[in-house]
């Protein structure tokens, strides 16, 4: 069975993110991603320049959520936006956004 070109991304990022869950950024490789994704390690480099590159891809949505959350915020209760961008405030939306992030990913394995 031949594969499309936007099957094999998918499969090479939901790869990447169960790899980069597992075991963090700094100890995962290209070689693991590929294993995972059962693709050449060659083949990763057709989609992707780098490990950098693939993370960015895998985290841009969640970013950009995390993003529309803290505008909804603002829009929503009409927080200062420099308040909104503060650290404190950040950290606090952060942490509350992982904490959703690992239960939709412990949802999705039960």
């Amino acid at each position: 069975m031949q594969y499309s070109k936007d099957d094999i991304q998918k499969e090479i990022l939901k790869a990447a993110e169960k790899v980069f869950l597992e075991n963090g950024f700094p100890k995962a490789s290209m070689r693991e991603i590929a294993q995972e994704a059962q693709v050449g390690l060659s083949n990763i480099y057709n989609y992707f320049k780098s490990k950098d590159d693939i993370f960015c891809t895998v985290v841009r949505p969640v970013i950009s959520a995390f993003e529309r959350m803290l505008h909804e915020h603002h829009g929503r209760y009409g927080a200062d936006i420099m308040e909104m961008y503060s650290t404190e405030s950040l950290c606090k939306n952060l942490r509350r956004y992982i904490e959703l992030l690992v239960l939709r990913i412990f949802m999705e394995r039960n």
